[in-house]
């Protein structure tokens, strides 16, 4: 036995699972006052949190959320300008590039061989769109997930 009261936590298991407690606790409830008081309050409280009427909504709450999610034309946010100025901002990126640095980058790949530059570029692009698919797939999944097939 304890030479000490035993827990709040161990007090409450003790009410919960009178049957699987340990022989110690079992032991210290009974010749302890102190602690059977504190489990006969966690009982009350734990019989009064049962009883409590299980909370309802007086209204339809799925409507009321479908509702505010009815299907709008979106406005034009003109992403439109923004991917092509993105697009543009990267070919003229790899245009400058390859106009300052085009002959030193030629003897950098003179080195590979061909078959390793297309072994490259064959799984750089095989990735890419894997990547491309998987994200289109997802964006899908959430899509009809909100209901806007």
């Amino acid at each position: 036995m304890k030479n000490g009261h035993i827990n709040d936590n161990e007090i409450q298991e003790y009410v919960l699972n009178k049957a699987n407690g340990t022989l110690n606790i079992v032991e210290h409830m009974n010749s302890c006052q102190s602690c059977r008081d504190k489990a006969e309050a966690y009982r009350l409280l734990f019989a009064e949190i049962e009883a409590q009427k299980k909370p309802e909504f007086d209204f339809d709450l799925t409507a009321l959320v479908l509702s505010g999610m009815a299907h709008k034309e979106p406005a034009n946010t003109g992403t439109g300008s923004v991917i092509w100025i993105i697009i543009l901002t990267g070919l003229a990126s790899i245009g400058i590039t390859g106009y300052l640095f085009g002959r030193y980058l030629v003897s950098v790949f003179a080195g590979i061989s061909g078959i390793t530059i297309c072994l490259v570029l064959t799984a750089a692009f095989v990735l890419a769109l894997l990547q491309a698919s998987e994200m289109y797939r997802k964006y899908r999944k959430q899509m009809e997930a909100l209901g806007f097939d």
